[in-house]
């Protein structure tokens, strides 16, 4: 029997399923579907019952296998801390945890679920990465399973299922570099440090390619559509000096010198587009410089070897990255750790190779 792992990062629902075999672990389906915008907004679903209906059609359509759901979230709201205590058997961190909770995670007692696993364990303390989250967000995603029929075996933050399926691709028992993984989200964005095979300041950002769009549309006047074209059309080389595509002021303006009124028009709002989609990049970089220069603070030894990259396509954003930080950039190649069977074979199997709903599904897989 499959397991399946879900993305409910935002109104674009991806789903995995995976299963063991003699092969190792195969990628037996995949499918996408779209709800309303206003379903999920910044990670949180509002309305559970397109969720349902969407799940309901997806196994309806794409033959899923396997009943046993692991859930993926990411959202802003959703708190993600380190806690050392001086605790070491697991009845004492639980007892500690269920009095002390609301001096680490400020959400109300009545309305908060949590989890945690631990790091790293010495003779008299151990450190904690702590998870805490509202009652109402948890309970809407399984409402949802539950109504399309299915059975909710564990919801969980996507920062979790980016690192399992990394470790996978990677084996980062055996990688002894830190690096810091980069996904880049349609609604809500991760940086997160990997130490060897320990995760380490997961974060949850709002610049995502919504931000990209967003600023377009603010900057241009453009409608969503168009925004969602001159993203999807952008080399992010041209913003680099000295790469192909890259367009000098002089040669800007003798352009607009020899141009008619419409054609300088179009080229002023071209600009437009790019100084908005450069700022965008820009801020998105700082974030991941502010998670490396706060984890080296707190490890002044340590190094980081590269950025892991993955999430939605944009064109050489790698590249750009490479530039503005000095760090190696890679994409992750998922299917390095896969066998890929689908089953599926009319889907769309564009996003067979997402880390995070198969993240979700490995949970099952290996638990």
């Amino acid at each position: 029997m499959g397991s399946v792992g879900i993305d409910i990062s935002s109104n674009m629902i991806t789903l995995v399923e995976l299963l063991k075999s003699r092969k190792g672990i195969v990628i037996k389906n995949a499918a996408e579907f779209e709800i309303s915008t206003e379903s999920i907004k910044k990670g949180e679903l509002q309305d559970p019952v397109a969720l349902s209906k969407g799940l309901k059609d997806a196994w309806k359509k794409n033959r899923f296998t396997g009943r046993n759901v692991f859930a993926g979230l990411s959202n802003l709201k959703a708190i993600v801390r380190e806690v050392e205590l001086p605790l070491v058997s697991a009845e004492e961190i639980n007892n500690s945890l269920k009095y002390q909770i609301n001096d680490f995670i400020p959400i109300p007692k009545d309305n908060i679920l949590y989890d945690y696993y631990i790091m790293e364990q010495t003779e008299g303390s151990s450190k904690l990465m702590l998870v805490g989250a509202m009652k109402s967000m948890i309970n809407n995603v399984i409402e949802a399973i539950k109504s399309a029929g299915l059975i909710t075996q564990a919801i969980d933050l996507n920062c979790f299922s980016l690192f399992r399926t990394i470790d996978e691709v990677y084996d980062l028992k055996k990688d002894k570099q830190t690096n810091c993984a980069v996904y880049i989200g349609r609604d809500i964005s991760i940086i997160e440090i990997l130490q060897g095979d320990t995760l380490k300041f997961p974060r949850f950002l709002s610049n995502s390619i919504s931000s990209f769009i967003d600023n377009i549309q603010k900057s241009t006047g453009a409608d969503e559509k168009k925004a969602r074209q001159s993203l999807a059309g952008f080399d992010f080389k041209s913003i680099i000096p000295g790469k192909t595509g890259s367009v000098s002021s002089s040669d800007k303006k003798e352009k607009d010198t020899e141009a008619g009124d419409a054609d300088k028009a179009a080229a002023e709002q071209d600009e437009d587009i790019i100084k908005s989609i450069n700022a965008t990049a820009d801020n998105f970089i700082n974030e991941i410089r502010m998670s490396v220069e706060h984890f080296l603070q707190d490890d002044t030894k340590a190094k980081i070897g590269k950025i892991l990259l993955s999430g939605e396509k944009l064109d050489n954003i790698g590249e750009y990255i490479k530039y503005k930080t000095n760090y190696r950039v890679e994409e992750i190649n998922v299917s390095e750790g896969f066998t890929v069977e689908m089953v599926n074979k009319g889907g769309n199997t564009g996003k067979i190779l997402d880390p995070l709903p198969i993240g979700m599904a490995l949970r099952g897989i290996k638990q």
